[in-house]
């Protein structure tokens, strides 16, 4: 079994992962201020105090990781082995981008750490978001990590769907990724979140009840839809549908809601899964 990661290196995590808890996820692990594990309904945000980062990281920035149930397995099938460490056992890798990646396996010792009962909101999944070719050497590395393409792939965005959350991978243009991602090491990966539900109850909370993140206006690149919503905080949101005048883009026929992604287009929700049909 494997689970996506986004783990997200902060100077407050406390307000990070009150921000998270506003957004539907649970806390299930804790340390202190320095560590939180937040559950969603697919997928985990692991929030990591930024001056307890023993590798060269920057305040905001977002790394991708995974959550094994065997380790050993992954070891053998990338070549590598598996360290054994106080806090658990662990596989690093080496990423189409040359950068390490870890892969834990799922914690067992929970000693000096608080365990929580979570009940995240089943409305919200996590869903890192990795910018990149998405037909190639990405697509190769995580389906032989065991997550399968979507079969909505194309050449603009693919979603790889792991037993828990998912990774998306996304054509890779230098001033989009540049304006959303913060810091350089590790993949260049965007921390994402995919919602089934009222996308306008949310922004409206987000703007009134979490410092720092602030609701506003943003035009999208496609003339013919509306100013969206989203928020100041490291995520997307979701908006609600456009008008569909003249050629439609990128609007799904499942879903009364659309997420804005990173390109500044539309990408489509579907019952579970994000799915980009933009940048065309």
């Amino acid at each position: 079994m494997i689970t996506a990661h986004a783990i997200r290196f902060a100077d407050n995590v406390p307000a990070m992962r009150r921000f998270c808890e506003l957004l539907g996820l649970a806390a299930t692990v804790t340390a202190s201020d320095s560590w939180a594990v937040m559950r969603s309904a697919g997928g985990e945000v692991l929030l990591h105090s930024h001056s307890g980062a023993d590798t060269d990281v920057v305040q905001g920035q977002t790394n991708l990781t995974f959550e094994v149930t065997d380790a050993q397995a992954v070891a053998e099938a990338f070549g590598t082995h598996v360290l054994d460490e106080s806090y658990g056992r662990s596989v690093t890798i080496t990423d189409p981008d040359g950068q390490e990646l870890l892969i834990n396996e799922a914690q067992t010792d929970f000693y000096g750490y608080a365990e929580h009962e979570a009940h995240p909101a089943d409305n919200m999944s996590v869903c890192p978001v990795v910018f990149a070719d998405p037909s190639g050497p990405w697509k190769e590395f995580l389906e032989k990590l065991g997550l399968p393409a979507s079969a909505d792939a194309d050449d603009a965005f693919a979603s790889f769907t792991a037993d828990r959350g998912s990774v998306g991978v996304h054509v890779a243009r230098l001033v989009e990724y540049e304006r959303f991602l913060t810091g350089h090491a590790g993949a260049r990966t965007h921390l994402t979140f995919a919602l089934t539900g009222d996308a306008e109850a949310l922004a409206a909370a987000a703007a009134g009840r979490t410092r720092g993140a602030r609701r506003h206006l943003v035009r999208h690149d496609a003339g013919d839809h509306r100013p969206g919503r989203t928020t100041r905080a490291g995520a997307r949101l979701l908006n609600r549908r456009p008008p569909q005048t003249g050629r439609k883009k990128h609007v799904s026929r499942r879903s009364p809601y659309v997420l804005r992604p990173v390109c500044g287009l539309f990408r489509r929700v579907g019952p579970v899964r994000p799915s980009c049909r933009g940048c065309r």
